[in-house]
């Protein structure tokens, strides 16, 4: 029986688990979570989702935690310099695509611990050192390519101990943002 250590992870819409130790150059990867099918509860490989070896472990640069998105089948994470990494859900494969510090301040190296998505496709990010959440819009309105909006959502505590979790299909609830 293999041994796999994961503190991050999310679930796509067809029940596969992206999970692995958060960070930088961390092993990743990819679980079948659905009992309807043969490979349930087996690692598969990123771009078969067939059953397969530890070799097929992936090391995507993200942040301390990720959420995949409903809207485009993609996970996002933020890093501790608030870089924004795209991770392909069908090879593992990942890239910075906007840095975002110059609208969501990190004052110290203590990262965002805890990342979710909405159903709509923004992105809630919790910076552990401040508790500062940032809401990212990655809706149908971006366009995958220029720089999205970033606004502070809410003032939560600061914590090191923190996950996001949520589920991507749940509406949100109606809140004005003026």
């Amino acid at each position: 029986t293999e041994v796999f250590e994961a503190n991050a992870g999310d679930v796509d819409l067809d029940g596969y688990l992206y999970a692995g130790m958060s960070g930088n150059g961390y092993t990743w990867r990819k679980i079948d979570i659905n009992p309807q099918r043969t490979t349930y509860l087996h690692a598969v490989n990123w771009t078969t989702n067939l059953p397969d070896s530890a070799a097929n472990q992936v090391k995507p640069k993200t942040g301390l935690d990720m959420a995949f998105s409903p809207r485009d089948g993609k996970i996002y994470s933020l890093n501790n310099s608030a870089a924004l990494v795209r991770v392909e859900p069908t090879d593992g494969s990942s890239a910075i695509i906007h840095q975002l510090s110059a609208f969501i301040p990190t004052p110290d190296n203590t990262g965002f611990g805890a990342q979710f998505m909405d159903d709509q496709g923004f992105f809630f990010v919790s910076h552990n050192g401040t508790g500062n959440i940032h809401r990212i819009d990655l809706s149908d309105a971006w366009d995958g390519v220029s720089t999205p909006d970033v606004s502070f959502f809410a003032q939560g505590p600061s914590s090191t101990k923190n996950d996001g979790a949520r589920c991507p299909l749940a509406a949100s609830p109606e809140i004005d943002f003026g």
